[in-house]
C-alpha cells in the first residue's frame, strides 16, 4: 500500500479509490519526471508540468488515464502509463506553425464531444459549441497521433469563422472510415451501432450524413455512451420506451466500462437537431418521458 498523500477527487469515488488513484498518480509524476519538471497537481487531478524549450507550461489531464487502468490489470499499470505519457511533450514548434498557417491546419482539424465540466480551467480559451445537449463539442487538432485542443487565443492568424471551422472539421470527420452495424435487440427492436476509436460520436454530430438509412420517419433515439461508440434506434412506429428499457444496461456499461465516457443521455434526433428526453428524479427514481415534438408527431400518424 502506498502512502495516500493526494486525496481523492471527488468526481473520481466512483471509479476507484484512494490508494489506487495514489498509486497511478505515482506512476505517472514518475514517468512524466523523466520528460519535464512537475509543478503542481491540483485537487482534481489535473498535473502541470513545465518542459524544457516551451513557453508555458502543459496541463495532463489524469481522467482518461485512471480509466484505461480501472480497465486493465493493476501489474499491467506501469507499462500502460508509460505508452500512455510517451507523446508528452508536444511538438510545440509544429504546433505553432499550424496555428500561423490554416492551409496547413485545415486537413487536421476534427471535433470531439466531451461531457459538461470537461477541462472547465482552460475552457474559456477553447473553440466549442453544443450540438447534445449537456456536452459539448470541442474543435481539435488530430496531429501525431495526438488530440489537441484548440485555443481562441491562437487563431487570430487563420481569420476564419467558427462556422467556417467546424463545417471543415466535421467534412474532415466524415472521411473517416465508420463501423456501422445494424442488428436486433429483444427480437424485435431495430438499433445500429456506430463504432471508431476515436471519431464515433463526432460523427454522430451530423447523423444522416455519416450514418445513412438509420433515421425513421419520426427520428431516432440517440446515445452517445463514449467518444467511439454510438447506438441508434429508427423511430418508425412508437416503440421508444419499448427500446430504452431494452437498451438501458447495455449504454450503462458503455459508458461506465471505456475509457472515454461522454454520457448516459439519450436524445431525440429529428430533422439534424437533437433534444434529450426528459427526466424527472423523486427521491431514489427517474422518470423519463417523451420530448413534446416527438409527442406531437406520434399523436399526428
Amino acid at each position: 500500500m502506498r502512502e495516500q498523500v493526494h486525496p481523492l477527487p471527488a468526481h473520481l469515488t466512483s471509479l476507484l479509490n484512494a490508494d489506487e488513484y495514489n498509486e497511478i498518480l505515482q506512476l505517472t509524476i514518475e514517468q512524466i519526471s523523466l520528460k519535464g519538471n512537475v509543478e503542481s497537481i491540483a485537487a482534481d487531478g489535473v498535473i502541470t508540468i513545465q518542459f524544457d524549450k516551451q513557453k508555458g507550461p502543459t496541463r495532463f489531464y489524469m481522467d482518461n488515464l485512471l480509466r484505461k487502468c480501472k480497465a486493465t490489470d493493476r501489474d499491467d499499470w506501469p507499462a500502460l502509463i508509460a505508452g500512455h505519457v510517451k507523446v508528452l511533450p508536444i511538438n510545440s514548434a509544429a504546433i505553432t506553425y499550424i496555428y500561423k498557417d490554416f492551409e496547413f491546419a485545415a486537413p487536421l482539424l476534427k471535433v470531439q464531444v466531451k461531457p459538461s465540466g470537461f477541462a472547465k480551467d482552460i475552457m474559456q480559451d477553447c473553440v466549442y459549441r453544443e450540438d447534445f445537449p449537456g456536452t459539448f463539442t470541442f474543435l481539435v487538432i488530430d496531429f501525431e497521433e495526438a488530440l489537441h485542443y484548440v485555443r481562441r487565443s491562437e487563431i487570430g492568424d487563420w481569420a476564419v469563422s467558427d462556422t467556417y471551422l467546424f463545417d471543415t472539421a466535421l467534412d474532415n470527420v466524415a472521411r473517416e472510415e465508420l463501423n456501422l452495424t445494424a442488428y436486433e435487440l429483444a427480437n424485435t427492436l431495430t438499433v445500429f451501432s456506430l463504432f471508431h476509436n476515436d471519431f464515433a460520436a463526432a460523427a454522430a454530430v451530423e447523423l444522416t450524413r455519416n450514418a445513412e438509412d438509420v433515421v425513421g420517419a419520426y427520428g431516432a433515439v440517440v446515445s452517445i455512451p463514449a467518444k467511439g461508440t454510438v447506438f441508434i434506434h429508427p423511430i418508425e412506429a412508437d416503440t421508444v420506451m419499448e427500446y430504452i428499457v431494452a437498451s438501458h444496461e447495455m449504454i450503462h456499461d458503455f459508458y461506465t466500462q471505456e475509457v472515454y465516457s461522454v454520457t448516459e443521455t439519450y436524445y431525440w434526433f429529428y430533422e439534424g437537431r437533437y433534444e434529450r428526453f426528459p427526466l424527472r428524479v423523486e427521491g431514489s427514481s427517474a422518470y423519463l418521458s417523451y420530448p413534446p415534438g416527438l409527442i406531437r408527431l406520434l399523436e399526428t400518424d
